[in-house]
């Protein structure tokens, strides 16, 4: 059986590629004496490595080759585009990496592989209605203007209330139940209180998609049901890394910024009043430098904007809006 050897070379030692660039390069085959039903493939796909499960792309393949290899040194030049997207990661704990992988089979022996990686990058002067992959998960989950919650209808406390009558029972007859409802209850109760004091703060995020570099403005309206001071008010605009661990009974879920901005609110002093309505804005700049929407099956990157309160002798208030960063340069802000 031929041994086989197989090397892919770029053109550009840099190997950093903007979206549709063309990337050029060699591959290279050695065998020691003739092979018959010989092939040569160049497949250019991604790969995810995190602390979750690991992911790739389905490979853009192309053949390069097919037939019979004289003993000695072949070589095949390519020219591909480089892919809309996702583009190259590197964070913790998650990071996003573009290969090229050629392979050469021949009859009765296993392949022999080899590949090169390269950055894709975005391309400048992009728009933000250029083609772009976001990932296998797109659209990305979350995209809404708003994640608040409706108040608890009357079923809902009927609900609670049997949920209370059940943990007085567990804790007379299975404590060790208790243990494990007690959690949920609790923030049962804790939401609720919570609700009961500043209503249903309305949050809004506009616009829901921008580039790197671009605003974005989040709007948060209060119309408390009560008397309300807050200690401190503020907001955050945060990129997390979201990677899943595991599956089934085992997934494990992580959840890790890798981007935080945090900018203080003000609203009446610091004091609201019941039935009367208050609205503050606040406006964020994108990082240049910052890591686009990616929405893959175990590994996400998600772009939020969050409210935060706290209010003496009562629990704590927060909610966020989601939004999508890409690549490309936001209308009017070129």
């Amino acid at each position: 059986m031929a041994r086989c050897e197989i090397e892919v070379r770029l053109d550009d030692p840099r190997a950093v590629f903007r979206q549709g660039e063309t990337i050029t390069g060699q591959v290279v085959v050695r065998v020691d004496e003739p092979v018959r039903g010989g092939r040569l493939t160049l497949a250019c796909e991604w790969f995810t490595f995190s602390e979750g499960n690991p992911e790739r792309a389905a490979p853009i393949q192309t053949e390069l080759f097919r037939g019979e290899w004289a003993a000695g040194e072949h070589a095949y030049e390519f020219a591909i585009v480089a892919p809309p997207g996702p583009l190259s990661l590197t964070s913790v704990p998650l990071s996003l990496d573009w290969h090229l992988v050629a392979q050469a089979e021949q009859t009765g022996a296993s392949p022999a592989s080899a590949e090169a990686g390269f950055v894709l990058a975005a391309r400048p002067g992009a728009s933000l209605t250029d083609p772009f992959y976001f990932g296998p998960q797109h659209p990305p989950k979350g995209v809404s203007g708003s994640n608040q919650e409706q108040e608890l209808s009357l079923g809902s406390m009927f609900v609670m209330l049997v949920f209370a009558l059940a943990v007085v029972f567990m804790a007379l007859t299975h404590p060790v139940l208790l243990l494990l409802v007690a959690p949920v209850g609790l923030a049962l109760l804790t939401d609720r209180m919570v609700r009961g004091k500043i209503g249903r703060p309305e949050l809004r995020v506009t616009p829901p998609m921008t580039g790197r570099g671009g605003t974005i403005e989040l709007v948060i309206v209060f119309e408390p049901s009560g008397r309300v001071r807050c200690d401190e008010l503020y907001a955050e605009l945060r990129a997390d890394a979201v990677v899943t661990a595991g599956y089934g009974k085992s997934e494990r879920v992580t959840r890790s910024p890798v981007y935080t901005q945090r900018l203080p609110l003000r609203i009446a002093g610091g004091v609201m009043r019941r039935g009367r309505r208050y609205e503050t804005k606040v406006r964020f700049v994108v990082p240049e430098d910052g890591p686009c929407t990616f929405s893959g099956v175990s590994n996400r990157i998600e772009w939020v904007v969050a409210a935060y309160a706290s209010i003496p002798r009562w629990p704590d208030w927060t909610d966020k809006c989601a939004f999508v960063v890409r690549p490309g340069e936001p209308a009017g802000e070129a």
